[in-house]
């Protein structure tokens, strides 16, 4: 029995400790260097200011101009190359314009209309040239948020940066920005981590599989390379001849297979985690995908449910909204709301919002003016000239989260800090605070945190979800509060143990070659 044991921990190895030299390797790259996104401040902070007096067209009348059968599931105000524009997603469809100076819908815009938005968002005295037109996907463009934008025009800048963008076909804005640098550092690290060149990612079901086939041999070389060492490890000693007869040693190896032998004992179980929360990752037969479904039908973001059950479940956003988004319920345009905003608010934000989004809470219409990803007011849109505030009464957003879970609600408090749920790690876009946090005795939700600025929920978990974390996240990321919380802690914990992982691995990289080289006669 032993002797098959160490046979399989063998094999796999030769045919895994690449990978893994190569995981822990590109994992210590992933902590400073992320996967090109584009956040919510770099989103707000590219556009425009916006002048509410410019829309003379209602938001009623511009949905009616859509011609939707159903009432949208959002509504943003925009500027599009100097005109005023509400950005329109309806239900089960793509974001649709509808321009609020004459109410014309926007069909589509051409490469000359994307390349002027370009320019716009390049540096002074850039150029943008036109490098294609994505239909599906690219390199750069796997998440599924991009969907609703496709396809995207691409552009080169002729900068230092190497930066290319990506503009909506559907809407004309800026969705996805890369540079040289970000580019380069994700081939070193989160594409090689996740093995998704496009390629292999074009056929997720094909790249998916493949990753459960190898993180799951993985689990396995990890798991027999435990018992192996802890097996070959003696606390008497062993007699090593021709090292020195009288002084026994724990470890019956020498040379390159004593360095893998106690790199593993060290930090084999770590690998042993990390591998398996990989696997869990990718939710093992959680997903109906086909071989060849494409990744803008499921991506990295959101297989299988795993990740997607910390959303808001079937009916919750409604039930705080009160309601689907009846654009008749807007009675006051979007200057007559503005009006209201204090004008030292305004001047403390540069005078003009970015982005204007129609939000509806507990039934009642509202103009939330963003200014920032998180600088924003909001303005009451239902006749009654309420003064404008920055986040909702904590009674209100209480009583409405009472509306969406119908378990009993344990508790809530407002957070002003980051807890073990609600935080933000590494590279990542920070999330908004102080939050709602409210807990329930309800199977479906346990845990919920509700954005107090708009009056949406920012994350809800269920059992499995709050179960999830820990075993998924935790495991993986490492990312307990006791150690984010007290930065470098976590970036020492991490390197140091990738660091006795590329030990283990390149050891074994280096026996493997060993064993299968060509033997000189």
């Amino acid at each position: 029995m032993k002797r098959r044991l160490y046979l399989w921990h063998r094999y796999l190895g030769i045919g895994l400790s690449l990978a893994f030299a190569l995981w822990f390797a590109t994992g210590v790259v992933m902590l400073y260097a992320q996967f090109p996104i584009l956040t919510p401040a770099e989103r707000l902070g590219g556009l425009p200011a916006l002048d509410p007096a410019r829309f003379s067209v209602t938001p009623a009348a511009a949905v009616d101009a859509a011609g939707l059968a159903a009432p949208p599931r959002r509504i943003r105000m925009g500027m599009l190359l100097d005109r005023p524009i509400y950005y329109i997603l309806p239900s089960a469809e793509p974001w649709l314009g509808v321009y609020a100076d004459d109410g014309r819908v926007l069909t589509a815009i051409d490469g000359k209309s994307a390349a002027q938005v370009a320019r716009r968002h390049a540096p002074a005295g850039a150029q943008p040239t036109l490098l294609g037109l994505v239909e599906t996907i690219d390199q750069w463009t796997l998440t599924n948020s991009l969907n609703l934008h496709r396809p995207l025009y691409r552009f080169g800048l002729d900068d230092d940066g190497g930066t290319e963008l990506y503009v909506s076909a559907k809407t004309g804005e800026m969705v996805m920005r890369t540079t040289r640098s970000e580019r380069m550092w994700s081939w070193l690290g989160t594409i090689i981590h996740w093995g998704a060149p496009q390629i292999l990612r074009e056929r997720v079901g094909v790249w998916r599989q493949a990753m459960l086939w190898l993180s799951g041999a993985g689990i396995l070389l990890a798991a027999t390379g435990l018992v192996v060492g802890l097996l070959r490890y003696r606390r008497r000693g062993y007699l090593l001849k021709g090292v020195d007869a009288t002084r026994p040693f724990a470890s019956p190896y020498l040379g390159v297979k004593r360095y893998h032998h106690w790199a593993g004992l060290a930090v084999g179980l770590v690998g042993l985690t990390w591998i398996t929360s990989g696997f869990l990752y990718l939710n093992p037969g959680g997903s109906r995908q086909g071989p060849l479904s494409t990744t803008t039908q499921m991506t990295p973001y959101s297989i299988g449910g795993v990740r997607a059950s910390t959303s808001p479940r079937p009916g919750q956003a409604e039930a705080m909204r009160g309601g689907p988004l009846e654009a008749s319920l807007w009675v006051d345009p979007p200057a007559s709301a503005w009006a209201r905003v204090p004008a030292r608010t305004a001047a403390r934000q540069d005078r003009l919002p970015r982005e204007v989004e129609l939000r509806r809470f507990a039934g009642w219409p509202y103009y939330l003016f963003q200014f920032g990803a998180f600088e924003s007011v909001t303005v009451a849109a239902d006749g009654r000239g309420d003064a404008p505030f920055v986040r909702y009464p904590t009674e209100a957003l209480v009583a409405q989260a009472r509306q969406a879970v119908p378990g009993t609600l344990a508790s809530a408090e407002i957070l002003e800090s980051y807890d073990a749920y609600y935080y933000s790690v590494g590279t990542g876009a920070r999330r908004r605070l102080p939050v709602l946090r409210l807990t329930f005795d309800d199977a479906d939700t346990r845990l919920m945190y509700v954005d107090p600025h708009t009056g949406s929920i920012a994350r809800a978990y269920d059992t499995h979800a709050m179960v999830m974390r820990w075993m998924v996240f935790g495991l993986h990321t490492l990312d307990f509060p006791f150690l984010i919380r007290n930065r470098p802690a976590w970036d020492i914990t991490i390197i140091t143990l990738s660091l006795g992982g590329l030990v283990l691995s390149i050891s074994g990289v280096v026996m493997s070659w060993r064993r299968m080289r060509p033997r000189r006669r």
